[in-house]
């Protein structure tokens, strides 16, 4: 999806920022992950309007380099940032504007499935690491269900688009990197319906964009009326992958 060509920077915020507490646990599942590992670097690959970058210098205490093809996201997360250790640049998976074995961490937050070259953002992604950095990943996949298939007709049609846990996995190893873990994490979309609603009206999720304007008319309205438990949090289950350079690239073998 080209963002630029669309409203939804002006928003996604709005459509996307979870309930107090849960940027935290997803900070708390890096920082496990890279335990015993100094990371001075970090790059925010598909950072969007940079929700997680400056939490993650400041979680580690590094810099950070949020990268988005996206002029629009990058506009609002320049404009929200005010930490010296964060610098937003324009680029893509495919081709990473950072140096070789530059970085200790690259985190990718739910932007694998809009990648158009998956093999070659592997292969980026092994050349700026340098060695024994990790690779943390974030992402929904086909294999999972959302809250809102309950809601808007045909969404489970729009789940097609995003990959399975096993494409994620095979993407990377050719590349040289080692999976060290796959989790499954519960992650509180919504402190209710109410909420949910609210956040479903901006339309700033992809599988939301997908739908037609009458599926996505009918579902809104049934999110908002129906009799369900509405005091109940919106989970759904998020798939983490953490994989490590562990060698040469193949290339330069």
């Amino acid at each position: 999806m080209d963002y630029d060509k669309t409203d939804m920077p002006a928003v996604y915020d709005l459509g996307r920022n979870p309930p107090d507490g849960v940027l935290d646990m997803w900070l708390g599942r890096i920082a496990t992950a890279a335990q015993g590992l100094e990371i001075s670097t970090i790059v925010d690959l598909g950072c969007g309007t940079g929700r997680f970058s400056e939490p993650l210098a400041a979680r580690f205490g590094a810099n950070v380099i949020g990268v988005d093809p996206s002029a629009k996201m990058l506009s609002v997360a320049k404009s929200k940032s005010v930490s010296a250790r964060v610098t937003f640049v324009e680029g893509s998976g495919e081709n990473i504007p950072c140096p070789d074995a530059s970085a200790d961490l690259i985190f990718i937050s739910m932007a694998f499935h809009h990648f158009r070259s998956r093999m070659s953002v592997a292969n980026e992604c092994h050349r700026v690491l340098r060695a024994g950095g990790l690779l943390c990943l974030r992402n929904g996949t086909r294999d999972g269900t959302s809250p809102y298939e309950r809601y808007f007709p045909n969404y489970r049609r729009t789940l097609d688009a995003l990959p399975s846990a096993e494409e994620i996995t095979e993407t990377f190893a050719p590349s040289g990197f080692q999976q060290l873990q796959h989790q499954l994490v519960a992650h509180m979309m919504a402190r209710n319906l109410d909420d949910l609603a609210e956040k479903a009206a901006f339309r700033a999720d992809s599988t939301l964009v997908r739908l037609t304007q009458e599926d996505f008319d009918s579902g809104l309205a049934t999110l908002r009326t129906t009799p369900d438990a509405r005091n109940e949090p919106a989970m759904i289950d998020i798939d983490f992958f953490v994989f490590a350079k562990r060698r040469p690239h193949a290339l330069d073998a």
